[in-house]
């Protein structure tokens, strides 16, 4: 017994140094593969032969330069073998103390499965992945490239954030940088010789440019096409900008051309919240089709609502932007504008003007006649209700007047009486000539307005040209 005893202590005494200095032999003749800075806390190990304790510079450092040489496994510096069965999973805890310490990260492969999964592991965590980039002041710093939160203020929703420190995505995927232009590019083989090594000119790009405004970016010599229900409506081609709007149309003509394959109306239709947006509300352009199908269609402009459709060209004098001068033709009917209602017709019939200068001048507003060309009635007195020498039954015709003199060519109903005592009455037109003014004398003229027939012939130099 005493001799056992012995050889304990002796056993011992010869481990002393090797735990002293902290060093863990294994699979001689290579020693110093594991060395710890002090056993009894294990503050550092380090795997490789080390030279000293302060060597090892981490809590696990591996250090491949000092492993042995087989080349076959120095670049294999980690590994974990585990059951298919269970759970395989890296884990990292924190806490203020060991006893009260939290998952906040897992990198696990879920039992039966080849799927691998990286979680942070508490409500609310973010994921941030950086790298060090160039500071302000020379050397390098941290910066954020890319940030996964749980996006629990929109219900749980992942929000991906990307960009130059940027920590606070508000979509599912947010793109954001400072004084840069922001873009996603989407590339392939077609837009690049090599996949593998696209341009900034290549492909596709959404985003925005340095100064804000909004980009979609085909930046290959090939269409733009949008699509809906996996159909494609609109096309935009690449060598004239022309615009085609359609199902599967892919050859517009123009600028902007609307095309149906099917045998139905085509439409363009304008309309604001005044207008309401039905399908007959507002102003419409388009094509109609006339009668059964396959008969040709007609082509339509329409005003749809109970105002004036009125046609504006710019003059010498007109201001672009000035919306009330440069009227030429106004085209309504009487219920529409509040114009004069001759016998009491059903409120339907044409209306129609061409003013003659509405710079700095009205436009005719108050349409006496079928046609009204120049000016409106009263125009020279101020007071466009005068209706001058207009009278009721001038209707179906041609009413033109310079502000104070008017004519009117058509037609005026003659009421024969009740037939049979049947109504409403007969009635006949008779056509008419008509000139007159509005009795004004102006100054240093006649009081009235002569109506001439004058015959003129081609003007020469030596003809006499009668008045």
């Amino acid at each position: 017994m005493k001799t056992q005893i012995k050889k304990i202590i002796i056993g011992g005494l010869i481990s002393l140094p090797m735990i002293s200095n902290a060093q863990f032999l294994l699979n001689p003749p290579f020693f110093n593969y594991i060395r710890t800075s002090n056993p009894a806390t294990m503050q550092k190990v380090g795997i490789g032969n080390f030279p000293t304790n302060a060597s090892v510079q981490a809590k696990l450092h591996i250090n491949q330069f000092l492993l042995a040489n087989n080349p076959a496994t120095n670049g294999l510096l980690f590994r974990t073998d585990g059951d298919n069965t269970v759970a395989n999973q890296w884990q990292l805890f924190t806490g203020a103390t060991s006893g009260s310490v939290t998952e906040k990260f897992r990198l696990f492969v879920p039992a039966n499965s080849n799927d691998v999964n990286l979680q942070a592991s508490q409500n609310g965590a973010r994921m941030i992945f950086g790298i060090n980039g160039p500071g302000l002041l020379g050397g390098s710093t941290p910066i954020t490239r890319m940030v996964i939160t749980d996006g629990a203020f929109l219900g749980n929703t992942g929000l991906i954030g990307m960009g130059n420190g940027f920590l606070n995505p508000q979509s599912q995927l947010h793109l954001n940088d400072g004084v840069f232009s922001t873009y996603l590019q989407i590339t392939n083989f077609a837009t690049n010789a090599s996949a593998l090594n696209p341009t900034v000119t290549d492909g596709f790009k959404l985003g925005i440019a340095a100064d804000g405004t909004a980009e979609i970016r085909q930046q290959e010599n090939l269409p733009i096409n949008f699509f809906t229900k996996n159909i494609q409506r609109v096309t935009i081609l690449n060598n004239n900008g022309y615009t085609g709007i359609g199902t599967n149309f892919t050859v517009p003509r123009s600028l902007l051309h609307i095309n149906t394959p099917q045998d139905e109306d085509v439409w363009v239709q304008v309309t604001n919240s005044e207008t309401q947006s039905t399908d007959f509300d507002g102003l419409r352009l388009g094509l109609h089709r006339e009668g059964v199908s396959g008969t040709l269609s007609s082509g339509y402009l329409r005003w749809q609502e109970m105002t004036p459709f009125i046609i504006q060209t710019l003059g010498s004098t007109l201001n672009s932007n000035d919306i009330n001068n440069g009227e030429r033709i106004r085209v309504s009917a009487i219920g529409a504008g509040g114009y004069p209602d001759p016998f009491n017709v059903q409120g339907n019939e044409t209306r129609i003007s061409i003013s003659h200068n509405s710079f700095g001048n009205a436009p005719v507003t108050i349409i006496r006649s079928l046609l009204h060309l120049g000016y409106n009635t009263g125009q020279m007195a101020g007071n466009t209700n005068l209706n001058d020498g207009w009278r009721s039954w001038m209707d179906v015709g041609t009413f033109t007047c310079d502000g104070r003199e008017h004519m009117y060519v058509g037609f005026k109903q003659e009421i024969d009486g009740n037939v049979g005592g049947v109504l409403p009455a007969e009635s006949h037109y008779e056509a008419i000539i008509n000139w007159g003014d509005n009795e004004a004398i102006p100054t240093g003229g006649d009081r009235f307005t002569n109506l001439r027939f004058i015959y003129t012939t081609p003007l020469t130099t030596t003809s006499n040209q009668p008045h």
